[in-house]
């Protein structure tokens, strides 16, 4: 195997093709990055809800009040 990948980097070594193809990638990569689309502000849509749970006379800030709102319901969580 390893005579067979010490020919195939003699081949590019030793070609005068090598650095034309070189030279050929980095004109596609180039042209790739300037014809690809951009948007300033793009338009993409995040999969997240906001979940808002009331808990009169709670600390602030909401140490174990937190873990005892939150806990609970991580089992429940659907995801759709």
């Amino acid at each position: 195997m390893s005579h067979f990948m010490e020919g195939i980097v003699r081949a590019f070594i030793d070609s005068k093709l090598t650095p034309l193809t070189i030279l050929a990638a980095l004109c596609l990569g180039i042209f790739a990055i300037v014809a690809t689309p951009r948007e300033e502000e793009p338009q993409i849509i995040v999969p997240m809800i906001d979940v808002f749970v009331e808990l009169p006379g709670a600390a602030n800030p909401p140490t174990s009040a937190f873990f005892a709102v939150t806990t609970p319901s991580n089992g429940e969580v659907i995801f759709v």
